[in-house]
């Protein structure tokens, strides 16, 4: 009997081990799947998510914990003083801070982690740990000697001003290599957004559409599955080319 009860609880460990590397293999090939698809090359046409600093699920930080480690100069490099400034603005938003930039709060609003709830008259800074506090003074360093993209910093997706356009005329006339000079390949991509969102074009990226929801130029109403890309002019189609050969 001890014989028997043995060998069938050794035929029930096997086959749960068996499941158990399925589900592993499964999830290894997933993982993989979702790491070779991040890193594809983005095709020429609006951006609907999962690119660049933008996460499909909105739940992306601009650094990663800042609120546990040192930044270094490797996570700021290449990030312009727009950028290294919402890093810091994250530092607040962790803590619940509201902002009265109506781009900035969009673009905290669109993150899954984010529960605004203290103005900023009423926010304290002593809420910070040493981490925050060193990593706020390295970032404002860092900023004094960064490129800036704009004269006021709005939305880290792009750095340009509210209401303003990325890339102005891009709708009649041919860009150049001036008009580009000193800019990321995500805003590159925002560039070409921006023409499909001049004819109102809808994004399925929360943040992506927050973004141009802000600018008061923008009326959104074609859903992505309904919108003709037959409405480009030549211009248009010259510069969505031109714009996706130097992402």
């Amino acid at each position: 009997m001890k014989k028997m009860m043995h060998t069938a609880m050794t035929t029930v460990m096997t086959k749960m081990m068996q499941g158990v590397k399925k589900v592993m293999l499964a999830a290894t090939a997933a993982a993989l799947a979702c790491g070779l698809a991040a890193a594809a090359p983005m095709p020429a046409m609006a951006c609907d998510g999962g690119y660049s600093y933008v996460s499909s699920y909105n739940n992306y930080y601009i650094f990663q914990g800042s609120d546990y480690r040192y930044l270094t100069s490797a996570d700021v490099s290449g990030m312009s003083a727009d950028q290294l400034q919402m890093g810091i603005n994250e530092i607040y938003a962790r803590h619940g801070r509201l902002f009265n930039d109506s781009s900035i709060q969009a673009y905290f609003n669109s993150q899954s982690w984010y529960y605004g709830y203290i103005s900023p008259s009423a926010f304290n800074e002593s809420v910070f740990n040493d981490y925050e506090n060193a990593n706020i003074a390295f970032l404002a360093r860092c900023k004094k000697s960064a490129p800036s993209y704009s004269t006021s910093y709005t939305t880290y997706t792009t750095g340009y001003t509210c209401s303003g356009y990325i890339i102005p005329g891009s709708d009649c006339r041919y860009l150049s290599y001036s008009d580009i000079s000193g800019m990321s390949s995500y805003q590159l991509q925002m560039a070409i957004n921006e023409i499909y969102a001049r004819h109102g074009r809808l994004f399925n990226d929360s943040s992506i559409q927050a973004y141009f929801n802000s600018q008061s130029w923008y009326y959104g109403y074609i859903s992505p599955s309904a919108f003709n890309e037959s409405v480009f002019n030549d211009y248009e189609n010259a510069n969505i080319a031109f714009l996706a050969a130097h992402k």
